[in-house]
């Protein structure tokens, strides 16, 4: 499946959620950017 990813983290304080929040929205906005694309990354894999 290359629709998802494993994460193994640590973080020195209790912000996991915030963390978790901030990844999928930047990873996209910045992979969207680099690549000229819109919508959601791996919206074009599922069929």
């Amino acid at each position: 499946m290359s629709n998802h990813y494993h994460l193994a983290l640590e973080t020195p304080e209790p912000n996991l959620v915030t963390g978790m929040q901030w990844l999928p929205g930047t990873f996209a906005t910045r992979f969207n950017r680099l690549h000229g694309e819109r919508g959601h990354v791996f919206a074009r894999l599922v069929a």
